[in-house]
């Protein structure tokens, strides 16, 4: 019985595998308010105790790259750090006071705060069961009608004192981003992220990650997660297809991006299904069409009540919405 349920759940599993997908891709709206944003300047980050000064001067210029890459704003030089103290003199009349070293040109300028940028080791050792050599016993064969013998060795586990590493990096920053034309701010964030790796014995260790390595793949992840908000910025993802026995072939064209072939059977299906609704609502989502993508994913639930219609249609009314907000950022009207 449990080896039936067994191949049941793995025929389940390779169905789901080998359901037809296309992928598909999309321009998703920064979560910050960027409208009238074009050109960006960033300043090198305040840092705690703990992170180090170097972080400071890191993490802004892996952060400015990864803006750059994304290629919607232009990145200005460094700003420096003074450009917005103003002398205040008691009595003054604020339109007197002085603004060292000017305002920057730039649309927006990046502050941040690193509270952590560093890898901690922590050594110590532990018992580690190994299999050894330990002497050797005959062994009696038979080759060719022939008794022979042979020396075959004894393996025997036995317990090792090795030493022990646990190295551990952490990254951990915060962001504000000024508005220079209002003086506000208009978006706010933490990034945090840490990796850890361990080893036992010599050899073991001798192959952990440097120290600049670690920090570095942790640094590239915050990054992305740094643009993905301050920038519109591609996402990838796949969606599933439907089978429709009427049209057999219309996945694999859907697949190849024959979409025109593909759309034209399913809309000829009659009586129309759940099936092909959704279908086209794919077709529609996967050309960036998300409303009529989703009035399609409806038309599919009305036809047959299936959570997975439901999801979809979520899904893409979300993305109309960021659609419009994207819209709103690029256009730079409210």
């Amino acid at each position: 019985m449990k080896k039936l349920l067994f191949i049941i759940v793995c025929l389940l599993l390779t169905a789901v595998a080998c359901a037809p997908t296309v992928k598909v891709k999309r321009w998703a709206a920064a979560k910050y308010d960027i409208k009238g944003v074009k050109k960006v300047g960033f300043m090198n980050f305040n840092t705690r105790l703990n992170a180090g000064t170097r972080a400071g001067m890191i993490i802004p210029e892996t952060l400015e790259k990864g803006l750059v890459e994304n290629g919607y704003f232009k990145v200005s030089s460094r700003i420096q750090d003074s450009y917005d103290e103003t002398i205040k003199i008691e009595g003054m009349d604020p339109k007197d006071m002085l603004v060292v070293g000017g305002k920057p040109d730039v649309d927006a300028v990046v502050r941040g705060e690193v509270s952590a940028y560093l890898v901690d080791s922590q050594r110590s050792t532990k018992t580690v069961q190994r299999e050894v050599v330990s002497g050797s016993r005959t062994e009696y064969y038979t080759e060719n009608g022939v008794q022979k013998t042979r020396e075959v060795p004894v393996k025997v586990k036995k317990d090792f004192i090795e030493p022990y590493v646990v190295k551990k990096a952490l990254i951990d920053f915060s962001v504000d981003v000024q508005n220079e034309k209002e003086r506000k701010s208009i978006g706010q964030g933490r990034f945090r992220d840490e990796k850890s790796e361990d080893a036992v014995g010599n050899s073991d260790i001798a192959r952990l990650s440097s120290d600049d390595s670690m920090l570095k793949s942790i640094l590239n992840g915050l990054t992305k997660a740094f643009v993905s908000e301050m920038a519109p910025h591609e996402v990838r993802y796949t969606i599933k297809l439907e089978k429709v026995e009427q049209c057999k072939d219309s996945n694999k064209l859907a697949q190849k991006g024959q979409w025109d072939d593909a759309l034209s059977c399913w809309q000829g299906v009659y009586p129309e299904t759940a099936s092909t609704k959704y279908n086209i609502g794919v077709f529609f989502e996967a050309t960036g069409d998300f409303e009529e993508a989703y009035n399609s994913y409806r038309e599919a639930m009305r036809l047959e009540n299936k959570q997975f219609y439901f999801q979809a249609a979520s899904r893409a009314n979300a993305y109309t919405i960021d659609a419009k907000k994207l819209q709103s950022q690029v256009e730079g009207e409210k």
